[in-house]
């Protein structure tokens, strides 16, 4: 790559940075203090990386400077009619993009990274792995930046190193485009990169299934699916976490409970009581199915995950809000109904009267979900258009429209819509609830796998001329206080 090249592709990334850092500032304000868990931290590591970058740039238009100048030299000294050589640059042959800087990618044919390279070497070549791989988004890239950071287990910085080479993701597209020969066609730094993910599977016990592929992240819907708008706020709005071993472990707790103690008084312990958060992700799947004409002639490849991402977000809108928890994620409505202090009453039983049931939900909430910086509400889209029909006379503080594609805010909260939410308006009837979304956890185990299956057969056992992908990943879901949230029962 020439340095104008490295130039350029420098520059796009510090122009993405900037966004970001600028989509922060647009979304959370100019006060840090009330920016939700995470974001400082997010906008202080871009900030770090725009310093990087800038110093990057400076060094490679400073070097595009004297390399003009230097060849400019070699034609004046060979105008004189003597011989002058000049080495050029040797690339290694190892399939990853090297877009600047060192290569994350580049270690001999064979070694196994957990062998040749430290926990902190690991770390930092995954991250930067990560900052220059193809095909990721910006949020898919923060998304990964987090993985390496919060899990310490090297293993994971492994796997996203090997999952990450744009070596890998063309030898996994050549097997989706011939799931017979595809791998024969592998080249040498393909057939590497394959070992090396599988490598990582192995050691991460994500061993394959039934010959399955590890989806090569820059294409994972699981990655791809952080900013993927559907009619469902959860993943957009909740706590997302993410992990690459069976469950995700986390903890809870009510807090501590101040007292007031009369002079020489002894205090009484007040040592918070801390409970274990677990999810266990529960694994979707989708068969696809196309002609050996369709997969030949089109980039399967790419449409593959585009397809997987309309699936989970379809069957993803039901399982956050009404799943139940055991064969499928845990739906925010299945945990919150099942606790009668979250339960709020209508003013009338079996009716939703608009105004006065809006306010006992908002009412009924507590101080600290009130003033949460993910306070929301959500409704199936009946109950929303009732809601609107309440201010018939406009301008009216209790629902507020706004443009830009910003959603309505119901009693200065935002208002989404949750289409899995019922529709009816009849007793029993959970169509409206309210309460910190941070409250609802979201756990992605990250590496979606797909099972090529070479040849489709009919019910005799005769080939259709059909080519099949069976695809399955695994997310959870879970409630970790249903205090949190009060839910409006008819």
């Amino acid at each position: 790559m020439t340095t104008s090249i490295a130039a350029e592709a420098l520059s796009g990334r510090l122009e993405s940075s900037l966004d970001e850092m600028k989509h922060i500032e647009d979304q959370w304000g100019s006060d840090r203090a009330s920016w939700p868990t995470g974001q400082a931290e997010r906008y202080d590591r871009k900030s770090a990386e725009v310093a990087r970058l800038n110093a990057e740039l400076e060094d490679v238009t400073r070097t595009d400077a004297t390399r003009a100048e230097r060849i400019e030299a070699i034609r004046a000294a060979s105008s004189s009619g003597a011989v002058h050589i000049e080495e050029g640059f040797h690339a290694p042959d190892n399939g990853g993009a090297r877009r600047g800087g060192s290569d994350p990618w580049a270690y001999g044919a064979g070694d196994n990274l957990l062998r040749v390279d430290s926990a902190d070497g690991l770390a930092a070549r995954a991250q930067s792995a990560v900052e220059q791989a193809h095909g990721l988004t910006p949020q898919g890239r923060e998304l990964l930046a987090n993985v390496i950071t919060n899990d310490d287990d090297s293993r994971s910085a492994a796997l996203v190193i090997a999952a990450t080479s744009d070596a890998y993701r063309s030898a996994f597209e050549k097997v989706l485009r011939d799931s017979h020969y595809g791998a024969l066609m592998w080249t040498p730094p393909e057939r590497e990169a394959y070992s090396r993910v599988e490598t990582a599977r192995a050691a991460m016990s994500l061993t394959s299934a039934n010959g399955g592929f590890l989806v090569p992240f820059s294409l994972d819907p699981t990655i791809m699916l952080s900013n993927v708008g559907a009619a469902s706020p959860f993943r957009q709005h909740a706590r997302i976490e993410t992990t690459i071993t069976d469950t995700w472990n986390g903890v809870t707790s009510a807090g501590v409970n101040a007292q007031w103690l009369a002079e020489n008084g002894a205090a009484t312990d007040a040592s918070p009581t801390f409970a274990r958060a677990t999810v266990t992700p529960k694994k979707g799947s989708a068969y696809l199915m196309a002609s050996y004409e369709v997969a030949m002639d089109t980039n399967i490849a790419a449409q593959i995950p585009a397809l997987i991402q309309d699936a989970r977000l379809r069957q993803e809108a039901t399982a956050f809000c009404t799943g139940n928890g055991t064969t499928e994620p845990e739906g925010i409505i299945t945990a919150v109904s099942a606790v009668g202090g979250s339960k709020v009453a209508p003013v009338t039983g079996g009716t939703f009267a608009v105004q006065g049931d809006v306010y006992k939900v908002w009412d009924a909430l507590t101080p600290r979900a009130r003033q949460s910086t993910r306070l929301a509400w959500a409704a199936n889209n009946a109950y929303i258009s009732k809601i609107r029909q309440f201010d018939t006379a406009g301008g009216s503080a209790y629902i507020a429209g706004l443009g830009d594609g910003q959603p309505p805010r119901l009693l200065g909260a935002p208002l989404y819509e949750a289409s899995a939410m019922t529709a009816t308006m009849t007793t029993g009837s959970a169509g409206l609830i309210a309460g910190d979304l941070s409250e609802f956890l979201i756990v992605d185990r990250i590496g979606t796998t797909v099972v090529p299956v070479p040849a489709v057969v009919d019910t005799n056992g005769m080939p259709t001329g059909t080519a099949g992908w069976f695809c399955f990943w695994r997310v959870g879901s879970k409630v970790t206080n249903t205090d949190a949230f009060r839910l409006l029962v008819l």
